[in-house]
């Protein structure tokens, strides 16, 4: 399974396999995408509203925390299981390996479905960020399964019904589009972060929503030509790996949205 590091030009075509831009992509605190308005700034897990102190959360939040799971080397093949906490606490500026995924909605008008995450959230409290993001588990066996991405798209259901409410019979295997994966690394305030092969998952569909007020504070529909200053508007930063998806290959991908819907998964893992 090949894994390709984003330091050079990519002579690719347009569609899926094209992934990514040719533009050099590091991670710096001050990346920026478009204007400093869209900079991924650091997460504060001291926020009053979400921690008493350093280890006492929303009782919530922290069941959630002990789930566990899927540990992953650097070509996505499964090495074992860790809890959510484990998966995210930053050790001497490391961070386990995991795999994560990052649901993009659209409606049939082409607008992309955002949220702001709840206050609650332990992780990235009151970001913004794309339509809903999580892992799958090592304790649902339905979810460490492999072929056809299967295992990610089931716990993509789960969350969406989960965060929005999404009833499950509304989004079936087969309207569920695993794109590619990016591994990306970001060690937030250095207590919590994140390390992830993240799938990267399209999803074109009218949906009802009914949103989980402890996971989320706030979902917006945006269009394509309303994003860039839907972005710079926020009074609060967007989540890394939303950040990442941003300034490589969002705007092409919503360009040639039906085309990218019906055309292969690209295996190449992107880092960052």
């Amino acid at each position: 399974m090949a894994v390709q590091i984003l330091t050079k030009v990519l002579l690719t075509p347009v569609a899926i396999n094209a992934c990514f831009s040719s533009q050099v992509f590091m991670r710096s605190s001050n990346l920026s995408l478009r204007s400093s308005m869209m900079t991924v700034q650091p997460f504060h897990s001291h926020n009053k509203n979400i921690m008493l102190n350093k280890f006492s959360f929303d009782p919530i939040q922290e069941q959630l925390f002990k789930e566990n799971c899927l540990l992953v080397d650097e070509n996505d093949k499964v090495v074992g299981y860790k809890s959510k906490r484990d998966c995210h606490t930053v050790v001497n500026n490391s961070i386990p390996l995991h795999r994560a995924f990052s649901v993009f909605l659209f409606n049939e008008n082409n607008e992309l479905l955002l949220q702001q995450r709840s206050r609650y959230k332990i992780t990235y409290p009151e970001y913004f960020t794309n339509t809903c993001c999580s892992h799958p588990l090592y304790d649902h066996e339905d979810e460490t399964k492999e072929k056809d991405n299967i295992g990610v798209k089931i716990a993509a259901q789960r969350r969406l019904n989960y965060e929005l409410g999404i009833p499950t019979q509304e989004i079936g295997m087969d309207n569920i589009k695993c794109i590619t994966r990016i591994h990306y690394f970001d060690k937030g305030d250095g207590v919590f972060g994140e390390h992830e092969i993240d799938y990267i998952v399209f999803i074109k569909k009218n949906v009802t929503i009914n949103i989980n007020k402890n996971e989320i504070h706030h979902t917006e529909y945006v269009g394509m030509d309303k994003m860039e200053d839907f972005l710079k508007s926020l009074h609060y930063p967007i989540t890394p790996w939303f950040h990442f998806v941003v300034q490589s290959k969002l705007y092409t991908w919503w360009k040639n949205l039906d085309q990218i819907l019906n055309s292969p998964t690209d295996n190449v893992i992107h880092k960052f």
